[in-house]
């Protein structure tokens, strides 16, 4: 006695489930391997039913994701944005597909495990439970899935209600700046049609008069209709006084006239003496250098002499630093003195001098320090200031030759001289 056992293996080309049949002796086992197969058909049955599931939510993917396609259609300045968010939809679709790449080619393993021998139904039983706990994997991941497309659904839901508040707004403003651009419109009608009434040489505004809805004449009196006139009522102004009144103010004006003449010969002497105190203010001037005043002494027996400054140009007189050149080409001899609180007796100032203010500069004499510790009206004032100056007398600066007519002090001490005033130069 034998039975018909029916096995079923998956078509390679459609991927539906096909029967298998094959002739098995009566006993031996027949009924166990009946068993098998019963739990194979049902098993994959679910794996029928599980790949159905995973086409319909791939179907409700596509389908969601056409609506997706059609919403970033509609909303081009959130194309990136959706973009990420299909990226990563698509990275899980892909790791669902290859997870049913691995089921594809566990099923491939089975039906040619089935069609090579009954014998490893034991094998297959395995293997199919290897596969049911991948297929629950892959379903809790395409729930998963499901539900990151819901959130994406809610999202763009949300962006969408943004857009559609921005649309409101951006049409306000469409019409609100349809309106700003008809009364800008009307502006620039009023403007145009002020700067047609502007005489664009003389920027004269050209007005039209008119009487009545009639313009007047602009000729040089003509009579005519629209020639403009002048009416006085004879009981309101009386011309003959009006005449008497303009006789008498000629009469007045030639009045002014012989007065303005005279006056015009006050201007003159005045002019005079305007020139006569521009020439003394530059004579004043020629006397200032800078901000110093130049001033000459008539001693008693006819010898001039005049006091120059030289600004240091700060609080010291620093080592290394020249001062700026003074003009002393009036002078035949110069004494020079220099206040400071500088107390170191071996230390000397140098004289240079230049044949012009901008030649080279040579030392012809020294500056050391005197004895005297006060030094009034030099700007001493104290016992702490001391004066360094030119000459041999120990006590006062006295008079050198003044053989270079362009001078300058300078500081090759190797310290720096804290001024108690500027450097003065005395020459005759």
């Amino acid at each position: 006695m034998s039975s018909h056992i029916i096995c079923y293996g998956k078509n390679s080309g459609t991927g539906d489930l096909e029967p298998l049949q094959s002739n098995a002796a009566a006993g031996g086992g027949g009924d166990a391997t009946a068993a098998n197969q019963t739990t194979q058909i049902t098993k994959l049955g679910e794996i029928d039913t599980a790949l159905d599931t995973i086409d319909g939510v791939l179907d409700n993917s596509l389908i969601k994701q056409t609506a997706i396609d059609t919403k970033l259609a509609t909303i081009e300045t959130d194309i990136e944005a959706t973009n990420t968010a299909l990226t990563t939809i698509d990275g899980v679709l892909d790791n669902s597909l290859i997870k049913q790449t691995a089921i594809d080619t566990k099923l491939a393993t089975i039906d040619g495990v089935l069609d090579s021998s009954l014998i490893k139904q034991t094998s297959i039983d395995t293997k199919l439970g290897t596969i049911e706990t991948d297929i629950e994997a892959t379903n809790t991941k395409l729930g998963t899935i499901e539900t990151d497309i819901e959130a994406t659904n809610t999202a763009l839901g949300t962006i969408d209600g943004v857009l559609d508040a921005t649309l409101v707004k951006i049409t306000a403003n469409e019409t609100l700046l349809t309106a700003i651009d008809s009364d800008t419109n009307d502006i620039k009608t009023a403007v145009e049609l002020l700067d047609n009434a502007v005489d664009g040489v003389n920027n004269y505004l050209n007005v039209n008069l008119n009487v009545d809805g009639t313009d007047i004449t602009s000729n040089t009196g003509n009579v005519g209709a629209t020639t403009p006139r002048v009416c006085i009522a004879t009981n309101d102004i009386p011309i003959a006084l009006v005449n008497t009144n303009l006789v008498a103010l000629e009469t007045s004006l030639t009045s002014m006239e012989a007065k303005m003449d005279t006056d015009n010969a006050v201007y003159d002497a005045m002019e005079t003496h305007l020139g006569e105190i521009e020439g003394a203010v530059e004579v004043i001037e020629s006397c200032v250098d800078g901000t110093n005043l130049k001033v000459a002494i008539q001693s008693g027996n006819g010898n001039e002499t005049a006091r120059l400054n030289i600004d240091t140009g700060s609080s010291e007189l620093a080592d290394d630093e020249l001062t700026s050149s003074i003009d002393c080409s009036a002078f035949s001899e110069i004494a020079i003195t220099f206040p400071t609180t500088q107390t170191d007796m071996e230390l000397n100032l140098f004289v240079k001098g230049s044949t012009s203010s901008g030649g080279t500069y040579n030392t012809f004499a020294t500056m050391g320090r005197k004895e005297l510790k006060s030094f009034t009206g030099m700007g001493g004032g104290g016992t702490d200031t001391y004066v360094w100056g030119t000459g041999s007398d120990q006590r006062n600066s006295t008079f050198i030759p003044c053989i270079y007519p362009h001078i300058k002090i300078e500081n090759k001490s190797g310290t720096n001289f804290a001024a108690s005033d500027n450097i003065r130069i005395i020459g005759k």
